[in-house]
């Protein structure tokens, strides 16, 4: 998280838990967030960008987020850009706690913001299908779709095509398989 005074004790789920106001997204979580909000609601009601109201004129879809999982590759807080080799080394410190939250999840769709290339080889992609379309590529199986895809709070892609790129292919695959 972009928060480098905090220690490792920080937790992100009283943040997350704290994101909705009555005026839309707490101040300052907005471009991380708003991507993940935009993205997740998409995905559960199968509507894109230009469908989904804005946070500020219905905020409940900030509740969308009490129903993923949020996972933080790096484990402890950081600044607002992240050097590669420290991330790498952090997650080297950390894969298995990673690991392990996803053996306990379970989760049928996996989306790598900007961590893909640290664990894909732990992922197991082996005998999944292959599609990529820009800006991102997704494996998947009739049991799993892992997403790879930039950092949500990216500079790269217009949040539109951000975020409905990721809808798209989760609905494509969530038509097909479940």
């Amino acid at each position: 998280v972009n928060s480098p005074d905090d220690t490792d004790e920080w937790d992100l789920r009283g943040a997350i838990k704290s994101l909705k106001t009555v005026h839309g997204m707490r101040k300052g979580w907005g471009k991380t967030f708003n991507p993940i909000v935009y993205t997740t609601n998409g995905i559960f009601t199968n509507r894109n960008w230009e469908e989904i109201e804005h946070v500020s004129a219905k905020p409940d879809i900030i509740d969308d987020l009490r129903k993923i999982a949020y996972v933080n590759l790096k484990k402890i807080p950081g600044g607002s850009s992240v050097d590669y080799h420290k991330l790498q080394n952090q997650y080297q410190k950390h894969k298995e706690i990673l690991l392990k939250q996803i053996e306990v999840f379970k989760p049928d769709v996996i989306i790598c913001g900007g961590s893909f290339d640290l664990i894909k080889n732990d992922l197991k992609l082996e005998n999944l299908n292959i599609e990529d379309i820009y800006p991102i590529r997704s494996f998947y199986s009739s049991n799993q779709i892992i997403i790879d895809a930039y950092h949500p709070n990216q500079r790269t892609v217009k949040q539109k095509l951000f975020c409905d790129s990721i809808i798209n292919v989760v609905n494509k695959w969530k038509n097909e398989y479940k």
